[in-house]
């Protein structure tokens, strides 16, 4: 027989939603029969949105709160190329 005490509760910190929306272009041009270009855009966050993290730390000198942005979280592009043969 098993007693219980009441619900068990964990913590859940719950925060705004994440939605980044990334972004690729590729433009493909036959030279010859064989040999193939490639090119390449690639922009991820494209909407430049901040990510909130909570602010939980040890050494925080508030209780409880937000801070803005996880690491690499701002727009980056990358081009690239590319020679097939």
């Amino acid at each position: 027989m098993f007693a219980t005490i009441g619900p068990v509760r964990t913590l859940v910190l719950t925060g705004p939603m994440v939605a980044n929306i990334d972004l690729s272009l590729r433009k493909r041009v036959v030279i010859t029969g064989r040999v193939v270009y490639e090119f390449s855009l690639d922009v991820f966050n494209v909407m430049n949105r901040v990510t909130w993290v909570p602010n939980t730390g040890i050494s925080s000198t508030t209780l409880a709160g937000w801070q803005a942005g996880l690491p690499g979280s701002a727009r980056t592009m990358q081009i690239g190329t590319r020679i097939s043969w």
